[in-house]
């Protein structure tokens, strides 16, 4: 995924969730690679957010979601979004 790419989902997620007031960040290689600290590319986008976040997004960017589920492994709740073909997974750590 391009520069490009990753900022033109960015754009669809904050224009979704621009009237909200909540934390959430970008995680992830896309976090490294747009700060230019890796140059790896990245195949998906990670978001990490707090328990009101994650029901923000649930909310805002229902449209999106493919999967919306309790991650044992991670111990979090998550969302798996699909925004411009490209998998967007946002993460609440309980």
């Amino acid at each position: 995924m391009n520069k490009q790419k990753v900022a033109k989902i960015l754009k669809a997620i904050c224009k979704s969730i621009e009237k909200e007031n909540f934390n959430w960040r970008l995680d992830g290689s896309a976090n490294l690679f747009l700060q230019g600290v890796s140059d790896a590319i990245p195949k998906d986008l990670d978001i990490r957010t707090w328990e009101e976040g994650i029901q923000v997004f649930r909310r805002c960017l229902k449209k999106y979601i493919v999967q919306d589920f309790y991650n044992e492994k991670k111990r979090a709740q998550s969302l798996i979004l699909k925004i411009l073909e490209e998998k967007v997974e946002i993460n609440y750590y309980t």
